[in-house]
């Protein structure tokens, strides 16, 4: 992860909690009047937990944009789970109902998608070498064990030939370095 969406991401999250404890030092000190006036403090109260759920989906909504607007370069630069929640962006974007699987016992799905019905697994590899047979092998395994219709490898990469020949005769539909780039 590069230094300036480490320093974004410590600004937001410090932004968030600054925030959360200037209200309750703010509730504190007018506990009082708040005590005083009950049903302003009821309402107050409602006012608080709807901005908190707004904010945070605010930052959701932002979060989500920036990963859509990502380039190349920046994708090159991202962790594995930040791939995998960039590719959870877009194919929300295209209709899809996404679920993220867990970091392990995921079966060789990183992404469950879900369309008219029809259940799609995802690997997504971001790699800075070319991806090999053994991330084909993973997502048939994934598509057996989930009963999905379709299955894909997703990479900021390219294929290996084997790889190739084998998704090929897997029906497993591949996107490449040049297929994620063109599909802005």
């Amino acid at each position: 992860m590069s230094k300036k969406i480490k320093r974004k991401r410590r600004f937001i999250d410090s932004l968030v909690y600054y925030l959360i404890v200037a209200l309750g030092f703010f509730a504190i000190y007018k506990r009082q009047w708040i005590m005083e006036n009950r049903r302003l403090a009821e309402y107050g109260a409602l006012g608080f937990i709807c901005f908190f759920i707004l904010f945070h989906l605010f930052i959701q909504y932002l979060k989500r944009r920036s990963y859509l607007n990502s380039p190349l370069s920046k994708i090159d630069n991202m962790t594995g789970e930040e791939f995998e929640e960039y590719l959870k962006a877009r194919f929300e974007r295209q209709g899809y109902k996404v679920e993220l699987t867990p970091g392990s016992n995921d079966y060789g799905a990183d992404l469950i998608l879900t369309k008219n019905g029809e259940i799609t697994v995802v690997q997504a590899k971001r790699y800075q070498a070319n991806v090999g047979n053994k991330a084909v092998q993973e997502i048939v395994a994934a598509q057996a064990y989930y009963g999905a219709v379709k299955a894909m490898v997703v990479t900021n990469s390219y294929f290996t030939n084997p790889a190739i020949k084998l998704a090929e005769a897997n029906d497993v539909e591949l996107w490449d370095r040049d297929r994620l780039a063109s599909k802005r």
